[in-house]
C-alpha cells in the first residue's frame, strides 16, 4: 500500500527556496544568512528540535514568522550530519511543509522511501533539487502521514546510493507529537 504524503498547494511554490536555504543551513552545520534571520527560543523535544524565526530579518519579530521542527541523523561512525528532516509552518499556510535532506551521490529517479516500524506500507518521495549539501525532497504533509508519524516509534527513509546500494537511515519519533504540537500552535 502506498500511503498519500505530499499536497501541492500554492504556498509551497512560494516558499520552497526559503526552506531550502535553512535546511541546507542546519545541515551543512553553517549559520544561517542575516536575510532570512535567526530562530529564536529553540525547544527540544525529546529526539526532535523546535524553533521559530522571522521570514525576513528586515522586518524582525513584526515581520511573518517561520516555525519548524528537525532532526538532525548523524552517521554512527564519524558523527557527520547523513539525513535532516524538517517540517516547516508559515502563518498562511495550510498544511505544514515536509523536506528531507540526504548527501549529494543519491540517484535521484527512484527518490527516497518512508516506512513507519518497519511497516510493509511505504510512503515513496521524489527528491525535488539538489544542491551543494545535498538533495531534499519537499512537499506539503498529508493528514494521514502525519498520523502514523505521531504514532510511530521510528522511521525507516531509505535512498539508493552508488553502484547501487540501499541506504537506510533511521529517523526517531521520539518527541514528534509534542513537537508537532508546538509547530501548530504556532500556526
Amino acid at each position: 500500500m502506498r500511503l498519500k504524503l505530499f499536497r501541492r498547494t500554492p504556498s509551497h511554490r512560494r516558499f520552497g527556496p526559503l526552506r531550502s536555504a535553512i535546511a541546507l543551513a542546519v545541515l551543512a552545520g553553517v549559520a544561517l544568512s542575516p536575510a532570512f534571520g535567526a530562530p529564536s527560543g529553540e525547544k527540544k523535544f525529546d529526539d526532535w528540535r523546535f524553533g521559530c524565526g522571522p521570514v525576513n530579518a528586515k522586518e524582525g519579530a513584526k515581520g511573518p514568522q517561520m516555525c519548524q521542527m528537525f532532526q538532525v541523523v548523524l552517521d554512527k561512525k564519524g558523527g557527520k550530519a547523513v539525513l535532516l528532516m524538517v517540517l516547516s509552518q508559515l502563518p498562511h499556510q495550510e498544511k505544514p511543509i515536509l523536506e528531507i535532506l540526504v548527501p549529494l551521490g543519491v540517484r535521484l529517479v527512484p527518490g527516497l522511501t518512508i516506512r513507519v516500524d518497519g511497516s510493509k506500507d511505504s510512503i515513496r518521495v521524489p527528491f525535488m533539487v539538489c544542491m551543494t549539501a545535498g538533495c531534499s525532497t519537499q512537499g506539503p504533509v498529508s493528514d494521514e502521514a502525519i498520523d502514523r508519524f505521531k504514532h510511530g516509534h521510528k522511521l525507516d527513509i531509505s535512498f539508493i546510493a552508488p553502484p547501487g546500494r540501499e541506504v537506510h537511515h533511521e529517523v526517531s519519533l521520539n518527541g514528534f507529537t509534542a513537537a508537532f504540537a508546538a509547530l501548530n500552535a504556532k500556526h
